[in-house]
């Protein structure tokens, strides 16, 4: 979009979009560049890039992928939801997923749309986050409502869940204590903890859990 382009768009919602690959990124924040009242100010490739640039661009609203790296859709949501400030998440989940999307919104996502939704319901969902609302499609609401109600007393902490994608998707201890900006101990401690409560104690294994729970993605 030209700088003229984007004065005109001067009191437009402000939104960063993440994608797990460029021409998605680029296609989705071309769409939402169309649309009245919406300007894109920038793309991200990962769950570090996207949370670097929120920190940076501070937009009315995040529009992400659940299956990101380095930090899927729902941690990088809790890390924004801690770190405070005006921005709203809206997670695009490939298909259709209680438990996840359930776990979501429990991490302050305020608006959930799949793949198969239209860019009409995406800006919807993007209003009503930045009114303050959850939006959710309609023919999802009550099944959500039921996996929320239903969720489980045991479960990884949002570091434990950090750690475990971080495992899935080939990081050494080492690796992951740098990006993390832990010691290489209490990356250890982690593993362990994990590996206990889900009862897995191969890397294989722990892999295969990440993936049939959309904690990550083996795609490139």
């Amino acid at each position: 979009m030209g700088t003229n382009e984007r004065s005109e768009k001067g009191d437009a919602l402000r939104v960063v979009v993440a994608a797990a690959s460029r021409l998605r990124a680029e296609l989705l924040g071309a769409a939402l560049d169309g649309q009245p009242g919406v300007a894109c100010v920038g793309v991200a490739l990962n769950g570090t890039e996207a949370d670097d640039l929120v920190d940076y661009e501070r937009p009315d609203v995040l529009v992400a992928e659940q299956s990101l790296k380095r930090r899927n859709g729902v941690q990088l949501a809790r890390t924004i939801a801690r770190r405070g400030g005006e921005t709203a998440t809206v997670l695009l989940f490939e298909a259709y997923d209680s438990k996840r999307m359930a776990d979501a919104y429990d991490a302050g996502v305020r608006g959930i749309v799949t793949a198969g939704s239209s860019v009409a319901d995406l800006v919807s969902a993007i209003r009503a986050a930045v009114a303050g609302e959850q939006f959710v499609p309609d023919r999802f609401d009550s099944d959500l409502e039921r996996e929320r109600r239903r969720r489980p007393e045991l479960r990884l902490t949002a570091r434990q869940t950090e750690v475990l994608q971080l495992v899935a998707e080939g990081n050494t201890t080492r690796k992951i204590a740098a990006q993390l900006f832990i010691s290489v101990k209490t990356v250890e401690t982690h593993r362990r903890h994990i590996s206990e409560k889900l009862g897995i104690h191969s890397v294989a294994g722990l892999t295969r859990y990440a993936v049939r729970e959309g904690i990550c993605s083996l795609d490139d």
